[in-house]
């Protein structure tokens, strides 16, 4: 148990922190409930619905950014919550 979550985290913050990204999604199939809930336990929030021309219908789920993502203190010091 957790191998997904493990995975994600890990692949995330590869992304974020060597290649350089600043924002990251899940496209998501609707009824698929166990990615939704992997998603938003990485602290994913549900942006929209969309037909994806490849796929039908999907569910965008964005992440929190690098700074939120690996608690990071913003410019007051505080920590950025990501809502």
């Amino acid at each position: 148990r957790g191998i997904a979550y493990e995975a994600a985290a890990r692949a995330r913050q590869y992304a974020y922190e060597d290649l350089g990204f600043t924002t990251l999604t899940s496209n998501i199939v609707p009824g698929n409930t166990r990615s939704v809930a992997l998603a938003e336990r990485l602290g994913a929030c549900f942006e929209r619905e969309y037909d994806n021309i490849h796929m039908g219908r999907d569910l965008l789920y964005r992440h929190p950014g690098p700074d939120a993502a690996f608690g990071r203190d913003d410019d007051d010091g505080s920590v950025e919550a990501y809502a």
